[in-house]
């Protein structure tokens, strides 16, 4: 039953890990909201992105150009991801907080849920890949 859905089941264990691990790595005294430490869709698209890679190294060592030239697409696209979500968190994912809270805090659909689907969508897109081509 597991070996069916483990492509949409990591990817979301992962992303619950990763904001369990932000929470708790939150200074005592940090008045910040805690609505930023939900926000791991950029580390999720580094993790497909080093996953890609080593797909890209195993390729290369089994002498399978093909597979190596579609590895290199999904890492140049996974690159281009990084940007696209650096240029939202740069302009569009920031909202002051509410007076009890200090400084900013992220805007839930552009600063949170897009790019956190966004990651999730890459990680689970690697794994597809990976599945298809027998890496």
């Amino acid at each position: 039953m597991l070996g069916r859905w483990y492509p949409v089941i990591f990817p979301i264990a992962f992303a619950v890990i990763s904001v369990i691990v932000k929470l708790l790595s939150r200074r005592n005294d940090d008045d910040s909201p805690h609505r930023n430490d939900c926000y791991i869709g950029q580390s999720l698209v580094l993790g497909s992105l080093s996953a890609s890679l080593v797909y890209l190294i195993r390729a290369i060592l089994a002498n399978k150009d093909w597979l190596a030239l579609e590895t290199i697409v999904l890492s140049g696209g996974l690159l281009l991801l990084m940007l696209v979500l650096a240029y939202l968190d740069r302009y569009f994912a920031w909202e002051e907080a509410p007076p009890p809270l200090s400084g900013y805090q992220r805007e839930l659909v552009w600063g949170i849920m897009v790019p956190n689907v966004t990651g999730m969508m890459a990680f689970f897109t690697v794994f597809i890949f990976s599945k298809l081509r027998g890496l």
